[in-house]
């Protein structure tokens, strides 16, 4: 059996396993070079412009078919998961869930042809942001992408004719900073030969989203006291590295008076162009940027940093365009999280300038940027200058770029060496509001007039004790005049941060949930939750003890793509 981390970007994904008891390694798809890969798929085009579905490619490959005719080629399509996973994408032929389908079966056929042996099974933990939990718009997106690792057909390695050989697979989704701490705590034991014991603020600035998260670490054990950041679901760009790109490619070329679409090829060129400069030339760009955005002195703003040489076009690169794409794409989103989880530590007078009890950390690829830095540093009152601030030391060995697959692998793993693992708590609370409507066709659970929410499984309950079924019931009476073909569930999902409740009117009646209910008994009812993907599911209990589950999570997969 194989451990896996999968650390599912929005610009690039990296995999790690277990290639020993106690060590993790970087797995590379496409051979020697980098440790992570474009998060990219591309498809052939026929003569008549339509795509060949058994032509996909991914990683580098599919990006060098970027601006190509002949191929229809998909990036940054995770940013679309939430709103259009079943949705064909503007101008395309395919819909987000379904290139997403394509790239997570081409990158598991790529692990599985490095390995020496053939693997019988695997366990794959997948990451995604925290702000897939925290937006409605995703609220499926979880399950979505659970649900296409159910048909997940791939074959052994030495097995390829031979259908009936496929490689078990299990999945685990995680959060993405519940990962890199986990990476952390590891990465610390190795270096100080002791378990840390206090709190970390994980700051993950990827591709397309940003998440700032508290949590208290002790033995090994991640229990998250704050979570806190944005998706910006609804902007295509999101609020990171791409937005970041975006915003200075238009901001280079206002300052030659040139306008050029964003959906247009050549604009698209310009953005990658300038990634690629962003990335390679950060040594050469960023005492210049320290100088003149941090320290103030102007005129460092006067040197070309660089020039992006497009096809029609050479945009010069100065300090003052970068400051002006990070205040306009990123700016905002960062210093509200971190003031929210500022607040958080001084309400609870969690000491943040604690040198031995206190980490924060900057985790993916933006989160390298020097601003993302700086801004960080400030809002803990420290700086960029203050070399041995120990509150912002990595411990030897953390890598900020592989981290979340790194850590992904050892939550995958429950049997780890340190015994690392993260109390799993509800984020939201559950239960259901109190419904009658008066009419022909009444659609009554409970026979009351107002609209009283009950709360059955409350925020914060820890999830990894409630085990197969509910900790806490409620009372439930179906009277004679319900209709139990036409009878619904309204479900509530509340937030106490934002203190937003939404309500879910369920597709399916409560006949079809539980078969065997009747009129004039007393039921409990109360709710359990997937504690990997915080699905919840329904449960009802009779007189006899006799407990009932429905078959399917309340939010129910719309559609699962056959791979």
């Amino acid at each position: 059996m194989k451990i896996i981390g999968f650390d599912f970007g929005t610009t690039n994904s990296t995999i790690s396993h277990y290639i020993a008891e106690d060590n993790l390694e970087t797995v590379r798809p496409f051979g020697a070079g980098s440790d992570y890969y474009p998060t990219v798929v591309s498809y052939e085009k026929d003569s008549q412009g339509k795509i060949i579905d058994s032509s996909s490619i991914i990683g580098p490959p599919a990006k060098e078919n970027l601006c190509s005719k002949d191929h229809e080629v998909y990036e940054n399509f995770k940013l679309h998961l939430g709103k259009n996973f079943n949705e064909i994408m503007k101008g395309r032929s395919k819909t987000s869930g379904e290139v997403a389908a394509d790239f997570i079966k081409k990158s598991l056929i790529k692990y599985i042809e490095k390995q020496p042996v053939d693997i019988e099974s695997i366990i794959i933990t997948m990451t995604l942001p925290d702000a897939w939990y925290k937006e409605e718009e995703y609220k499926t997106a979880r399950g979505k992408i659970k649900g296409l690792y159910k048909n997940l057909l791939i074959n052994k390695k030495q097995s390829k004719d031979d259908k009936s050989e496929y490689i078990n697979i299990k999945i685990i989704l995680a959060s993405e900073s519940d990962a890199a701490t986990a990476y952390f705590c590891k990465c610390y034991k190795q270096s100080e030969k002791k378990e840390f014991d206090g709190h970390v603020v994980v700051v993950d600035f990827g591709g397309g989203t940003l998440d700032v998260n508290l949590c208290k670490v002790s033995n090994g054990e991640i229990d998250v006291k704050k979570r806190d950041g944005y998706g910006k679901f609804g902007i295509k760009n999101g609020c990171a590295g791409v937005a970041f790109d975006v915003a200075v490619v238009k901001q280079l070329l206002k300052n030659k008076k040139l306008t050029i679409e964003e959906g247009n090829d050549e604009f698209i060129d310009l953005c990658h162009l300038f990634e690629k400069w962003k990335i390679n030339s950060f040594d050469e760009y960023k005492d210049p940027m320290i100088n003149y955005c941090i320290m103030g002195l102007p005129r460092f703003n006067k040197n070309k940093l660089g020039t992006v040489r497009g096809r029609n076009v050479d945009l010069e690169i100065y300090c003052e365009d970068l400051k002006k794409g990070f205040e306009e794409a990123n700016i905002n989103e960062l210093q509200q999280s971190l003031n929210t989880i500022k607040k958080y530590l001084e309400e609870n007078k969690i000491n943040y300038k604690d040198q031995d009890k206190f980490r924060v950390l900057l985790v993916g690829g933006f989160s390298n940027f020097i601003l993302v830095d700086h801004e960080v540093r400030k809002a803990f009152e420290s700086s960029i200058e203050k070399l041995n601030d120990r509150v912002f030391l990595e411990p030897f060995g953390y890598d900020r770029y592989l981290a979340i697959a790194k850590g992904a692998a050892i939550l995958g793993n429950k049997n780890n060496a340190d015994g690392i693992h993260v109390i799993k708590r509800a984020r939201f609370s559950y239960g259901f509001r109190k419904h009658y409507i008066k009419g022909k066709n009444e659609n009554e659970i409970l026979q009351s007039a107002d609209g009283e929410d009950i709360k059955v499984l409350r925020e914060g309950t820890i999830l990894n004790e409630i085990g197969n079924g509910p900790i806490e019931w409620e009372k439930l009476k179906i009277n004679k005049f319900v209709n139990l073909s036409k009878a619904i569930f309204c479900l509530i999902r509340h937030d106490s941060e934002s203190d937003k409740t939404v309500v879910t009117k369920l597709p399916y009646t409560l006949d079809r949930l539980f078969p065997d209910i009747a009129h004039e008994k007393e039921y409990d009812i109360g709710f359990s939750i997937d504690e990997d993907d915080e699905i919840p599911i329904l449960h009802i209990r009779d007189s006899k003890d006799i407990t009932k589950k429905s078959e399917t999570p309340l939010f129910e997969l719309e559609e699962v793509y056959g791979m």
